[in-house]
């Protein structure tokens, strides 16, 4: 019988997978506030919302080169305010930690 030995796992890198990166795009409103939708791979997932201080806040804590930023000023559908987020799948809750 053939046992093969345990290895130690190496680092994703070295094991061939792959990492995702999530982007982040976000837009201001006539508000003044930040309106931010997540996307992996084209793919939508979570929409919240900042007050302008929450997003400087938030920011600093976010990759420069994942975060999108429009320069344009639009109205969002969305229908949230500062500190709520909407899910992938629709559900919607609030967190001060976006307010």
């Amino acid at each position: 019988m053939n046992v093969r030995k345990y290895k130690k796992p190496r680092a994703a890198a070295e094991a061939g997978s792959f990492m995702l990166s999530m982007d982040f795009y976000a837009h201001r409103d006539p508000g003044g506030n930040w309106h931010v939708q997540n996307a992996v791979m084209g793919h939508l997932g979570q929409h919240h919302v900042h007050s302008p201080a929450g997003f400087e806040k938030w920011r600093k804590t976010t990759s420069k080169k994942c975060l999108h930023l429009s320069d344009k000023v639009f109205k969002c559908s969305c229908g949230l305010g500062p500190g709520d987020c909407r899910e992938y799948d629709g559900e919607v809750w609030h967190g001060e930690e976006y307010a």
